[in-house]
């Protein structure tokens, strides 16, 4: 029986936001003058805000997406998961490839 087929344009959406909030926070973190306590605060705010974010995800994926994609995955692949919300997979170039 074939799977219906996911899709999954919404990850690209999602993944392209981290990199973006992700590569412009260290900007942002110099950006911030010393003694402004205000801006400091904005920016802590947003900084803890993606990280919120990021982890809400990573939770959403390891519930709903990576179970169903280890179920497909054939088993020499060794494909496993880490408590960081990585998936780690060893020998999958030549296991798998």
């Amino acid at each position: 029986m074939t799977m219906p087929l996911a899709d999954a344009s919404d990850m690209f959406v999602v993944h392209t936001m981290f990199r973006r909030e992700f590569g412009s926070m260290p900007g942002l973190v110099r950006g911030v003058a010393a003694g402004d306590e205000r801006r400091a605060e904005v920016v802590a705010g947003h900084v803890a805000l993606i990280n919120g974010v990021l982890h809400h995800h990573h939770a959403g994926e390891d519930a709903h997406v990576w179970p169903r994609l280890l179920e497909r995955v054939p088993a020499p692949c060794g494909w496993y998961s880490v408590p960081s919300g990585f998936l780690v997979m060893p020998g999958w170039v030549s296991a798998c490839g």
